[in-house]
């Protein structure tokens, strides 16, 4: 009975969270001079699938990190005979399927039939959205994770899991669109990957990319993927260098 309860309530919560954003954005959107980039019906179907991105790519290892070193369960983790890295990883990914399996993609098929999601693309850029997703979450894993790293030198999350929290907001565009932003906050997003973790996704998903600029995304993301992982390796090896473990 709890369980039925919690998968109601979850839906419910969804479909409320849902309902509010959209309610902002169709109440906004007469004030801006964008019906050329973008309608309401397709400000609909960017906060729905902006959601399921989001809850696809959550993750908490800022504070899973800092619990595990506090509290010295991360001498356990390091001597396992699995990687902490997919380790923490499946741990996070099963509970965000989990989410949007029982969750999410209920509540979008509720929504979708209650406001529309616009569909606008072909097979080629359906799968390639896929891909792109996939690479968003990889990316998302890799920037969280070695910002998680840093606890092993801070001791606490909480700054570092609001500075990234921060600029995940701003520059993912997975909140407010970066249609929205002046040019020069743009320009200073294209330097950095957020953009490639929601917005560029959802770009595809949206018919706002052809197939060329799709490719092209997906090049950027498994660039940063990589330059990523080199940085991860870095940084975990001067970690196992300069370990130190407070708690039991």
């Amino acid at each position: 009975m709890m369980y039925r309860s919690e998968f109601f309530l979850n839906i419910i919560g969804t479909l409320l969270f849902i309902y509010v954003q959209i309610s902002i954005w169709c109440a906004l959107l007469p004030s801006y001079a964008t019906d050329a980039i973008v309608g309401s019906g397709q400000m609909v179907t960017f906060v729905i699938v902006s959601y399921l991105l989001r809850q696809a790519s959550r993750t908490y290892f800022t504070r899973a990190f800092e619990t595990k070193i506090n509290h010295g369960n991360i001498s356990i983790d390091l001597i396992r005979p699995i990687s902490l890295k997919f380790m923490m990883f499946a741990e996070q990914l099963s509970e965000n399927l989990s989410m949007i399996l029982f969750a999410c993609i209920p509540a979008a098929i509720i929504s979708g039939f209650v406001w529309g999601i616009e569909l606008v693309v072909g097979i080629p850029n359906m799968l390639l959205f896929g891909l792109s997703v996939l690479l968003a979450i990889t990316l998302q894993f890799y920037i969280e994770y070695i910002a998680g790293m840093c606890v092993f030198w801070t001791r606490d999350s909480v700054y570092t899991s609001q500075a990234l929290g921060g600029l995940i907001l701003i520059f993912s565009g997975s909140t407010v669109p970066l249609w929205f932003y002046p040019d020069w906050l743009n320009i200073v997003g294209l330097f950095l990957p957020f953009r490639l973790m929601a917005f560029e996704p959802i770009r595809i998903f949206m018919g706002h990319a052809d197939l060329s600029g799709a490719i092209e995304i997906i090049a950027h993301q498994a660039l940063w993927i990589v330059g990523l992982y080199v940085l991860e390796r870095l940084v975990w090896r001067e970690i196992q260098n300069n370990v130190f473990i407070q708690g039991g």
